[in-house]
């Protein structure tokens, strides 16, 4: 009887230090996937801003019989009708160093992955003048079809991190993006009705 008096306090002890222990072990790990869902959507904003863009230049492109010497102004200008949110960066990055305190490596490896779209404006913009326009729009689509696979990579990764279920979704959101949504398309249309050269 004494024994089980001395022990029910010590018993007690541990049963409460474990029940903590399981308390912030979940509350880490729910603080860890709120992180990565933020890096994860503004990441894939900046994929979706990067490759809806070269979907968009190319249907022009091949609706209106633009030049490559044209087309680094054709980028230029959708960059300036439909910019990227201006706050994104910021949220990526803070999101990042929130990310960098629970699991560094990972943090390492999704650094600066949302500056490809900037990083690229400003290499289009900052060309020095009389540069050949059709060889830095082969230049452009080189780098982007080098990058864009790099950013899946990224998303990937960091869905996985996340939840399976996540995982699943944002391969289904990959896989689609080869194709224009019906209201871009309808839009896009109506180049081929002012093309004199389109086929009726």
């Amino acid at each position: 009887m004494e024994t089980i008096q001395v022990l029910a306090p010590l018993a007690g002890v541990v049963l409460g230090s474990a029940l903590t222990g399981v308390s912030t072990y979940f509350k880490d790990k729910k603080e860890r996937r709120r992180i990565i869902a933020v890096a994860l959507a503004d990441l894939l904003e900046v994929r979706h801003h990067l490759v809806s863009k070269e979907m968009v230049v190319s249907a022009i492109r091949s609706k209106a019989g633009i030049q490559p010497g044209w087309l680094t102004q054709l980028r230029s200008a959708i960059d300036a009708m439909a910019p990227l949110d201006t706050g994104i960066h910021q949220r990526y990055d803070a999101a990042i160093s929130l990310l960098a305190g629970v699991d560094p490596v990972l943090a390492f490896k999704m650094r600066s992955k949302n500056l490809v779209p900037s990083i690229l404006s400003k290499i289009r913009t900052q060309t020095p003048e009389g540069a050949d326009s059709a060889l830095l729009d082969l230049a452009e689509v080189d780098l982007i079809g080098a990058v864009a696979p790099t950013l899946d990579l990224a998303l990937l990764t960091l869905s996985r991190k996340h939840s399976f279920s996540t995982a699943r979704q944002v391969g289904s959101i990959i896989a689609r993006s080869t194709v224009l949504p019906p209201e871009v398309t309808k839009l896009l249309s109506y180049i081929d009705g002012a093309n004199p050269s389109s086929p009726r």
